[in-house]
């Protein structure tokens, strides 16, 4: 999958309402550093200058809250950076909740998995000030679970962080393979983004 945007595009992501906290960019540079070092970090920033939304990676405050879209800028930029197809962006989103703090708060202090993963909401509402996530389903003993995220825009490339990033939360809780799929989304005809989890008993 490409995921080459235009300037056009660019300004479209960047003007989405609402703000995200800083940390995620500090989880989008560790990675960049850990599978690239400077070089490529250098390389990220070089493109998000182009695009013409600059960041710098090093100087951005944890706490503080940016552009929501700027979010999305940074996942598509290190994807075209490092040529990364869907699978490729999956896997940054399983590295991203090893990374935060709040995550392994979660799943270090609530004893089930249901008690975690019913959590998800909270840590998204905790990361941004716009759209809202919630587990609808979860079934430990078929090893499943369905999480919904309503009223934010996407670009494609962040519902392919998302199932990532989603396998990371569950994996980390249960210790076992976990597979997410999103089985709704809007750029598909859907009215949210819904997510469907799988995982081994």
């Amino acid at each position: 999958m490409n995921y080459n945007i235009s300037k056009q595009e660019a300004e479209k992501i960047i003007n989405m309402k609402g703000d995200i906290r800083g940390t995620v960019f500090k989880t989008d540079g560790l990675f960049v550093l850990q599978n690239g070092g400077e070089e490529k970090l250098k390389e990220v920033e070089q493109e998000l200058e182009e695009m013409g939304y600059p960041l710098k990676y090093k100087d951005v405050h944890a706490t503080e809250f940016y552009p929501f879209g700027t979010r999305l800028l940074s996942v598509i930029a290190i994807s075209k950076v490092f040529d990364l197809n869907r699978e490729g962006v999956k896997k940054m989103g399983r590295a991203a909740p090893k990374s935060s703090f709040l995550v392994k708060f979660f799943t270090k202090h609530f004893l089930s998995t249901k008690q975690t993963l019913n959590k998800v909401g909270e840590v998204w509402e905790k990361h941004s000030t716009t759209g809202t996530a919630e587990a609808k389903k979860i079934n430990e003993e078929e090893g499943c679970a369905i999480f919904i995220i309503k009223e934010v825009d996407f670009h494609p490339v962040y519902c392919a962080y998302m199932e990532g990033y989603l396998e990371g939360i569950i994996s980390m809780t249960i210790s076992k393979k976990v597979t997410v799929k999103e089985t709704k989304c809007p750029f598909y005809g859907g009215e949210f983004h819904e997510f469907k989890a799988n995982w081994e008993n």
